[in-house]
């Protein structure tokens, strides 16, 4: 059976709750996983992000899963930055620096590798940010997976991620917060559609778990 943790690490705001969960097997590294917008009851907790988790497993990955600013026992203030984040250069949306904060504490260790990062509505607009500044070797993924980007709802901006990263985005064809134009403007995206279910993947699940086997067995061109 799988192995779960549940620590704290130090993020931008103050802690943040991070699970980390281990493959029966040897890990073939770790996958990050970022979850849907706080404010509409998103957490590490989320259905669609737990397809996510039991696929990635299944494939040998280890799955760190973690709440953003506000969530769960998780420090701060869902979307407002901190004082001394304020005083830096900003990013936006603020849960970028919670994002950086779980990237940086598995690239500390020498032995470690984050081959993957997935975000899944909101947690795939904070991974497209946050991937524009991920220009390090030991912090920048192989691929990176947005899963229903809300990309009608939130703003997406042109300046694509920097870096040889593997980009690709899953969506439903009933998916009424993703404008599917926009991936015309963003050709280095490959692009996935599932054809029925919504938001939410309703009853798709196994349609998402069989596009992120897809991925993970594609090689980048």
């Amino acid at each position: 059976m799988p192995k779960t943790q549940t620590t704290h690490i130090i993020g931008p705001a103050g802690e943040l709750e991070l699970q980390l969960t281990q493959p029966d097997a040897e890990t073939q590294g770790t996958a990050i996983l970022c979850h849907p917008h706080p404010l509409y009851g998103g957490s590490m907790h989320d259905r669609v992000l737990g397809v996510c988790a039991q696929t990635l497993l299944q494939l040998g990955m280890s799955v760190a899963r973690f709440n953003f600013r506000g969530v769960g026992a998780s420090a701060g203030i869902s979307g407002r930055a901190s004082e001394a984040e304020r005083q830096l250069p900003a990013y936006n949306p603020p849960e970028v620096g919670d994002l950086y904060a779980v990237i940086d504490e598995f690239a500390a260790n020498p032995t470690a590798t984050i081959p993957l990062l997935v975000g899944y509505s909101f947690g795939a607009h904070v991974l497209w940010h946050a991937l524009v500044d991920l220009t390090d070797d030991n912090r920048r993924p192989d691929k990176a997976v947005f899963v229903a980007p809300p990309t009608s709802a939130m703003t997406f901006r042109d300046l694509g991620p920097s870096g040889d990263v593997d980009l690709h985005g899953i969506w439903c064809s009933g998916d009424d917060y993703v404008d599917p134009s926009w991936f015309a403007s963003q050709p280095s995206v490959a692009t996935h559609l599932i054809q029925g279910g919504d938001h939410f993947f309703s009853n798709q699940h196994h349609a998402l778990s069989s596009k992120l086997i897809d991925i993970l067995a594609s090689e980048a061109d």
